[in-house]
This record gives C-alpha cells, structure tokens and sequence, in this order.
C-alpha cells in the first residue's frame, strides 16, 4: 500500500521555515484544513408557539486548523496494516471455537448460535446509543443497519486519531523507527483501533457466512449484485444472475 505523506516533511524544513510559511505548505498539500466555529449569540422567538431559533455567528478571527480527513484516513489505514496479522489470526482462532462448539448443529441452530455471537460482539463495540434510526426494505422505521452504525464508530476513531499529535507528526517526517511493535501493543489509541478491527472481521465474517443484513459499507459487492442493481429489469433475481 503506498503510504501518502510518508515523510512529506523534514528536518530541514522544521529548522527553516517560518510558521507561516510551514503553514502555508500543510495548507498547499492538504495536510491540514481550516474550521470557523460557530459563536452563539442569541435565541429568538419564532411565530410558531413556543418555538425559538438560535442565531450563530461565524467570525473569520476564529479560524482554527486541524489535521485533514484525507491525511487522517491515510494515516489510520497504514497503522490497520500493522494489525492485519493479529486479526487474521484471531478471526481464525474464532472460526475454530466456533465450529468446536457448534458440531452437529442444525443449519437453523447454527445460525441461531452465529446471531447470538454476532449481537454480543457488536453491543461490545457499539453503544446503544449510537444506534440511529433507519428504515427496513418495507420503509418501516426501527434501528439502523448494523453495519451503519459500526462505520460511525468507525469514522470516531479516525477523528480521534486527530488528537494523536506524537503519531501524525512520526508519520509526516518518516519515522519509521517510531512505527514498533511495542507500541501497537502498548499505545492506548492503537489498542483502541484493535479490540474495534477485530471484532469488526469477525463480525463482517459472520454476516458473509449468515446474511443476517446485507453489507454494501464493509464488504464489496460481487459482480452480480452489481449487474443486478443496474439491470434489475433484465433478471428476476439475483440469483439468475449468478448462475449466469
């Protein structure tokens, strides 16, 4: 995988540059991205009964730059490569308990065993109250697909990786030698980024293998699902398509 802003800065450059004009480079280079927060400043009334409208202000005095979501995306995805072989492991490690314990099952059995696992390591990961609301395949409203809310716990830990200023900053000037194993057993946020990926393989493994919902976020759809999606007047199922 080629590692983007891998060693875009240097030393040089931290002993030479101005403030401004180091800023101006992160700027140029995506690096990082201005934010204006909003000021509150009053709430009015409004001609419904009752309802009020809260004005916010945006002064450009306020701006404030954080580290980009491009460059965090980047940088969380090279630190998961230095924890694929653990999950890997521990996915397998799973299947083999799990095909332990459920020998001799019925079909019905055990996928009524692989929901009960499934729930409980998604509950471990996901809060209930990040559960939003979504609507099924007949438009009724209930709970969001799980794997929506399991890309917004997600998607919170590549913000948080924001905070990680020690991790970004080894990542921008090529320190490789920062980069050890000792520190993807040790650092709090990358034990973090862990527990969360391998419950998340064993849980996008469970659902291929059960189809408890369908995964369009995780999991790439085959190219009959996509032939179907675009053609679904030409066929009278999926399945005519695999077949096909």
């Amino acid at each position: 995988m080629e590692n983007n802003y891998f060693g875009i800065l240097t030393e040089e450059m931290y002993n030479t540059l101005s403030e401004d004009e180091m800023k101006n480079f992160l700027i140029k280079n995506h690096l990082i991205q201005g934010r204006i927060p909003g000021t509150f400043i009053e709430d009015h009334k409004t001609n419904e009964k009752g309802g009020t409208e809260r004005v916010i202000r945006f002064y450009t005095k306020n701006l404030v730059y954080k580290y980009s979501d491009k460059l965090v995306n980047t940088i969380f995805n090279f630190l998961n490569k230095y924890l694929v072989g653990s999950i890997e492991t521990n996915l397998m490690m799973f299947n083999h308990n799990f095909d332990i314990k459920t020998y001799g099952y019925s079909k019905k059995k055990k996928t009524k065993e692989a929901l009960k696992e499934f729930n409980s390591l998604f509950l471990k990961v996901c809060k209930k109250d990040q559960i939003g609301l979504g609507k099924d395949s007949n438009n009724n409203i209930g709970a969001e697909k799980r794997f929506v809310t399991l890309k917004k716990v997600q998607g919170g830990l590549i913000e948080k990786l924001k905070g990680e200023v020690i991790i970004l900053n080894n990542y921008l000037y090529g320190n490789n030698g920062y980069f050890t194993r000792e520190l993807i057993d040790s650092h709090p946020y990358l034990l973090e980024i862990f527990e969360f990926k391998n419950k998340l393989s064993i849980l996008i493994d469970l659902n291929k293998k059960f189809q408890f919902e369908e995964d369009d976020i995780f999991t790439p759809k085959t190219k009959a699902k996509i032939i179907f999606a675009e053609h679904n007047d030409k066929f009278q199922s999926l399945k005519q398509v695999e077949f096909i």
